[in-house]
């Protein structure tokens, strides 16, 4: 018997446009034609893959299942009387590539980590640099449980159960029922290691802004340490400037310096005593909490 029939199946992905804000809102770009990293692993026993020495073009849906089905037509266990074997193709191909985007993703939380580990010493980190990649991965984390749903809602369309496959009982490479629940439990423990990072690339924004919070502190106290020199200053001089006796060039314009210098000082000293005590008692309050 033989069968006759039609696959539609999507166009190829030419261009994205992002819709999101930031730097490329509105903008479209180019999608080469060629996936990166080769794309998806091709699923064919290997000594079946030796009969062409060749793959797919890994370009479109369409060009993939007329390759395998005019290649590999008489592929051992391969079942050619019904069309399912179009289907067995088609959901390889679909698992396949999600297979690949798992990988790439994995790599992409490990290179976020790696962000956050090896780090001795956080002063030299930018408050920018920890937000644009707590950015990122907010992205990541909303992109992981789209995909957990994706996955979801196939197996769940396929009638195929949610728990983990048994290795023993995977019989030969078409069992693509294994194939989608092990991604669909892999994209499950992604997510959640996403979320674990998203929580600590949190955390290491508000030490990030505690430091440059610090530094911002240090400058005003830089600040407050020059006014305290010249606003003593500008008061005696003002006040010096209602006798012409001790202004530049009289006769007793050194009283100047003998009331300013010390006036200084003193200041001076008294807002380092002060400081010194507010230090003193609040680190002793702390220790006191810290018992308690």
């Amino acid at each position: 018997m033989s069968y006759a029939g039609i696959v539609v199946c999507d166009p190829p992905l030419r261009r994205v446009k992002v819709r999101d804000d930031g730097l490329f809102k509105g903008r479209s770009f180019i999608v080469p034609i060629k996936s990166p990293g080769l794309g998806y692993i091709d699923f064919l026993p290997e000594d079946a893959q030796a009969q062409t020495g060749d793959g797919p073009t890994r370009t479109s849906l369409t060009e993939d299942l007329s390759f395998y089905l005019m290649n590999y037509s008489h592929t051992e266990g391969v079942n050619w009387d019904t069309p399912d074997v179009v289907l067995l193709f088609a959901r390889k191909i679909v698992a396949s590539h999600y297979a690949r985007l798992f990988d790439y993703l994995r790599k992409t939380i490990i290179k976020y980590q790696d962000f956050m580990r090896r780090q001795v010493d956080f002063k030299s980190l930018s408050l920018e640099k920890v937000e644009t990649n707590w950015s990122d991965t907010q992205t990541l984390v909303r992109r992981l449980n789209e995909l957990f749903v994706d996955l979801e809602e196939i197996l769940v369309s396929l009638g195929i159960p949610l728990e983990r496959p048994n290795p023993q009982g995977i019989s030969s490479w078409q069992d693509v029922d294994a194939d989608f629940q092990m991604l669909y439990h892999t994209s499950g423990y992604a997510r959640r290691w996403a979320e674990e990072m998203n929580s600590a690339m949190t955390g290491l924004t508000g030490i990030a802004g505690n430091r440059q919070g610090l530094r911002e502190q240090g400058r005003a106290r830089h600040l407050t340490g020059l006014g305290l020199v010249f606003v003593p200053l500008t008061y005696i001089a003002t006040l010096f400037s209602m006798s012409t006796d001790v202004a530049p060039g009289g006769g007793r314009f050194w009283l100047y310096f003998a009331i300013a210098i010390p006036s200084v000082l003193v200041v001076l000293v008294a807002y380092q005593s002060a400081t010194w005590v507010e230090r003193y008692f609040g680190g002793r309050s702390s220790d006191i909490g810290s018992a308690a």
